[in-house]
């Protein structure tokens, strides 16, 4: 996701560059004037660096994760984000959440909680304190992975939705 979402710089630069995508984004250019959200200089597309980062730290902290972790408890985590972005969107974006909201949050927090735990309670009996510790350290880098992408999804809305983005 990281390198595709760099990619777009390249597509950007070349239909702000080309004669063919010139028509096309003066229109969408002018109705983003009319509500406001240009801002007359280049600065704004270096916005797109935090939901990159963030996208790369993601990356990052769940590859780290998955040397320790099976791909499907990773896969289960990944299925908690809106957890989070339900958080991030009432706490930062200060969106409302409706009853049908909370009470699928609270599905996905009990499924997290029944996932996560599997592991612990089916252990063999040799294993070592060093070996749970390491489990046990993966898991929150899970969570913090989690976390991190469903911040990306809320830095991203707020920047798409604040400046005039379409690169194509």
């Amino acid at each position: 996701m990281f390198i595709s979402e760099s990619l777009c710089y390249f597509g950007y630069f070349y239909s702000r560059f080309s004669k063919k995508g010139k028509p096309e984004y003066f229109r969408r250019q002018a109705e983003a004037e009319e509500q406001g959200k240009i801002i007359h200089s280049n600065k704004k597309y270096f916005w797109l660096i935090f939901p990159m980062l963030l996208d790369f730290t993601t990356s990052t902290l769940s590859y780290f994760a998955l040397t320790v972790v099976n791909a499907s408890i990773d896969m289960m985590f990944n299925g908690t984000t809106p957890i989070f972005t339900a958080f991030f969107a009432l706490c930062i974006m200060k969106q409302k959440l409706y009853g049908y909201n909370w009470v699928a949050v609270i599905f996905v927090i009990i499924g997290m909680v029944l996932v996560g735990l599997s592991t612990f309670l089916f252990l063999d009996s040799d294993t070592s304190y060093d070996e749970i510790y390491i489990l046990v350290v993966a898991y929150i880098m899970l969570v913090v992975s989690v976390g991190v992408s469903a911040l990306f999804y809320i830095v991203e809305e707020w920047v798409v939705g604040k400046f005039f983005l379409i690169p194509f």
